[in-house]
C-alpha cells in the first residue's frame, strides 16, 4: 500500500503524474488487488540505500576532524556525538519505526527505469496522479509519508548535508 500523509501537499512545479515502473507479474498485482505496496526499506534489494545517509554523515565529520587547521577540541567531542546519535537512530529507525518506500519517477519513458524494474522481458510505465496519491493518507490511517527526489549524485549529496 501507498503511504501518504495530510500535511503533504505538491507544489504547483511538481509533476501531476509519477510513474511508476514494474513487470508484469506486479502489474498484474497492482490491477487485480487495487493495491500499490510499499517495501520496508531494510528489507530492499539493497538495504545499504537506507545505510548510506549514515555512511554519508560519517564521511564528511571525518574530513572536517582532518581539516588544517584541525577543528578545536569541542568540535571533535560533537562529531563523535553525531556519530554515536546517528547509530542509536539506524538501530531505532529499524527495530522501533516501520519505515516503508514505494519507487516512483517523474518521467513516463527512462531507459535506466526499464532495466531496473522490467527484469529484461518488458515491462510497464504505470502512471498515477500524485494528488490521489498524496490523498491515500486521508482517507487510511498510514501514518506519515512524503515524496521525496533521490538524488545519486554524490556531490549534490554532500552539498545538501552540509548546507542543510
Amino acid at each position: 500500500m501507498v503511504q501518504a500523509s495530510r500535511n503533504v501537499v505538491a507544489a504547483d512545479s511538481e509533476p501531476s503524474l509519477l510513474y511508476h515502473y514494474t513487470d508484469a507479474a506486479g502489474l498484474r498485482g497492482i490491477v487485480t488487488s487495487g493495491e500499490l505496496w510499499a517495501t520496508d526499506a531494510f528489507y530492499l534489494n539493497d538495504a545499504s540505500e537506507f545505510r548510506y545517509v549514515f555512511q554519508l554523515v560519517a564521511e564528511e565529520l571525518e574530513q572536517m576532524e582532518q581539516a588544517d587547521p584541525p577543528p578545536p577540541d569541542a568540535a571533535s567531542e560533537v562529531a563523535e556525538m553525531i556519530r554515536l546519535a546517528a547509530d542509536i537512530a539506524l538501530e531505532t529507525i529499524r527495530d522501533d519505526i516501520p519505515f516503508f518506500v514505494a519507487c516512483f519517477c517523474k518521467r513516463k519513458d527512462l531507459l535506466s527505469q526499464w532495466r531496473g524494474y522490467a527484469k529484461g522481458t518488458g515491462g510497464f510505465s504505470i502512471g498515477f496522479k500524485r494528488r490521489e496519491l498524496e490523498a491515500v493518507g486521508e482517507d487510511r490511517d498510514f501514518g506519515r509519508c512524503e515524496f521525496r527526489q533521490v538524488s545519486y549524485d554524490a556531490e549534490v549529496q554532500r552539498a545538501e548535508l552540509t548546507t542543510t
